[in-house]
Order: structure tokens, then sequence, then C-alpha cells
């Protein structure tokens, strides 16, 4: 368990609290860059507890604003998207994709009041299919070199899920869930059966996980399980978190042009997260394992329906259990399927879980370890040290 202190440590993200001052030193995934039209409507993005707007001008070029306008305060979710700048619906004020005011038609002015006008911006990188934004201040560092931003195809889908980032990262330091939230209907089986390059296979032993090792790691850190249900068949394998939410996953093949996976976790602020899931492979195009995974994910920018909430318990049918399956939820939906029974456990947590309350025990392992990796991390940026990994060399991290 922790304590309610080391919770809000933890789980906190605006721009006053310690977490939210060392997550905004790292590069962040907002959105897939197909979402973004030449001259199209402005996106609203929140991210960290803070609101911005993403547009993508006609020249191809891609702006995040802050989303007021620096006049008189309009959303610009509502501007005009032309010349190359967003223009506010009040009195047509234009800013640019720097965020400089160019244009004040309610006003004749120039000079030095007009190159002082400006709009927050932050700067952007467009890499493996999304739109990346640094919400620091002062200079950005460089871009991280993901493995699977420089994959030959990569296939990207996201997902709003209501509850803190964290609880939602801490369900991968986990693998023993997915013997039993996920198997114990077939649901992994129905997904990825048949398929020689997928260490997802059913568990013929007992459901426990043991031997669990781990390591801090120049990116993060990484852990594994050499007995039990997590061990990996015989073949245990180091899994690792890149900070700042980047846990990767990969199956228990040695084929060296097997699809991969990698899980992102961004928090839209304390009670909201977008989980991000990468499917990429490093040789050629995604193979059967990727496209199963694609299989019934619906939209790729919102892959959790709308409709599956607390209020209607998450949509689970009892009659479905009555009739074999383990949870009632996401049948016949295939990854759809497995990640609405994560959103329905994680939610059911509440939007920030209250830790002091819970009763972990040795399969718990990694979970302790990724919540004292994050606490070290945060505690020594306070101390005015850089945030971990933030230059770490991660190319052939998930290969």
């Amino acid at each position: 368990m922790l304590n309610a202190s080391d919770n809000e440590l933890l789980c906190r993200v605006g721009p006053d609290t310690p977490m939210g001052s060392m997550l905004r030193e790292y590069w962040w995934p907002v959105m897939r860059s197909e979402r973004l039209e030449a001259e199209g409507a402005p996106v609203p993005v929140r991210l960290l507890g803070e609101d911005y707007v993403a547009f993508r001008a006609g020249d191809g070029r891609v702006g995040v604003l802050d989303e007021r306008c620096p006049h008189r305060g309009v959303s610009l979710r509502l501007a005009r998207n032309e010349d190359c700048g967003l223009r506010c619906i009040l009195h047509g004020w234009k800013i640019n994709v720097e965020g400089h005011v160019e244009e004040t038609p309610n006003e004749k002015i120039g000079g030095a009041r007009i190159a002082a006008l400006k709009v927050r911006h932050l700067p952007v990188r467009e890499e493996g299919g999304m739109i990346w934004v640094w919400p620091g201040s002062g200079n950005s560092p460089a871009f991280p070199d993901y493995s699977f931003t420089k994959a030959a195809d990569v296939s990207v889908m996201m997902g709003h899920i209501r509850c803190n980032w964290f609880q939602v990262m801490e369900t991968l330091w986990d693998p023993a869930h997915v013997h039993i939230l996920h198997f114990q209907d077939e649901t992994f089986d129905n997904q990825f059966g048949g398929i020689d390059d997928v260490g997802f296979t059913a568990y013929g032993g007992e459901l426990h996980a043991a031997g669990m090792e781990g390591r801090n790691e120049p990116f993060g850190f990484s852990y594994r399980f050499t007995e039990g249900v997590c061990s990996g068949g015989g073949m245990p394998i180091w899994t690792p978190t890149v900070m700042p939410c980047w846990v990767y996953i990969s199956t228990f093949s040695e084929n060296p042009t097997r699809d991969l996976a990698v899980l992102g976790h961004v928090p839209i602020d304390d009670e909201n997260m977008m989980l991000i899931q990468v499917t990429y492979n490093m040789n050629g195009p995604i193979g059967e394992t990727g496209q199963r995974t694609r299989m019934g994910m619906g939209d790729p920018d919102n892959f959790v329906p709308a409709h599956h909430t607390r209020d209607n318990c998450w949509n689970q049918s009892r009659d479905a259990m009555a009739e074999g399956s383990f949870t009632g939820i996401g049948m016949n939906m295939y990854s759809a399927g497995i990640l609405l029974q994560d959103q329905a456990a994680l939610e059911s947590m509440g939007g920030i879980s209250d830790r002091s309350r819970e009763q972990i025990g040795p399969a718990d392992h990694a979970i302790v370890q990724g919540r004292n990796a994050f606490l070290n991390a945060v505690r020594a940026h306070m101390k005015g040290l850089p945030a971990l990994g933030v230059d770490a060399d991660v190319s052939q991290v998930g290969i």
C-alpha cells in the first residue's frame, strides 16, 4: 500500500505539482497525425490538466496553441483555419503556428505592441503516425529515438479512459491479470489462437506469478518473472518501461520479423487519460498478429465506446456470465473487448485509486517496483536533478 501523500505525489499532474513539473520535461503524443487535415477544424487537446488546440496549416505545418485567444479568451476551437494560422471569430485576430499574433483587424496597431502579442505554443513533432508536443518551458530536449517511430509499418489506436493515468500503467506491470481477467472466457485465445508467432497462449499450470526480478535502467526500469504464469513458458523476458509512459509488450517468439507492441499512457488530467496502443513491425508490413490486434477496434481515435460507463456498469451482461463468460464484458469484440475489460476494472477503482486501502502481495512486486521508480524519479527532480531518462538512448528498446 501507499500512504496518502505518496499517492498524491504519484497521481497529481497539474502545472503546480511535483509530478506535473517532471512530466512536462518529456515529449508526449496527443493524437494520430491523420486526425489533422490541412485547413481543417482545430482539434482540442487536453494534456496534464491544461487545454490547447491543434491545427494543420495549409502548408502542412502543425501548430499546438493555448486554447484561449489572447485578446478576450474566446476558444480557438471555434477559429477559422486560414492563411497558415487560426483566426479568432470574435475580432479576427490571427495567430500563426508559432503563436505569434499576425493580424488584429479590430485595431490598427503595429510595431512593438503587435510584436509582443503571442499565444503560448508547444514545440511539435510528427513521428510514428502521431503528433507529439513538449509542454515544458525553455528549450525542448532532443526527440527520443523510439524504435516504433522508425518502424517499417506502424498502426496507432487511442482510447479515453476515465481514471488516473498511473493506475492504467500499473496494470501493464501486472501480467498475471491477463490470465484471469482476459483468459478465463478465452478472450485472448479467440483473438490470437492459431498464430505461431504469439506467446499469448492459455497457461495450463497453477495460476501464480513468482520469481520476480527487477532492474533499474537509464530509461526507466525493467522487470521479469522467472516462475509461474508470467515466466514466458520457461523463457522469461525483460519487460521494459521507458519514461514517462511507455510499457513495451512483446510476444515470446524469437522470430525477428514478428509484430511488436507498446502501450503509452498519456495523462489528460488527474482523473482522465489516453491509452495509446502502437503495433509495429521493424522489417515489413504488419502481419497477422498486428492485423488481429486491430480487429474490432472501431474508431482509431477513441476505441473505448462512450456508452460503456460506470452508470451502466460498463454494459456487463450477467446472462453472458451465466453462459460461460468470466467477466460478461466485451464478448466477441476481440482486441476492443480485451481493452473494455481493462477499462471496467480500472475505472471501477475510482478516478484516483486509494492505494492506502490495498492488500498487495508477492505477485504485485512489479507494481511496487514501478511505483518506487516513479517516486524516486520525481523526488530527484524536486531536488533539481534532470528528469529520469529524458536523454537516454531508447533506440533498441522493444526490438
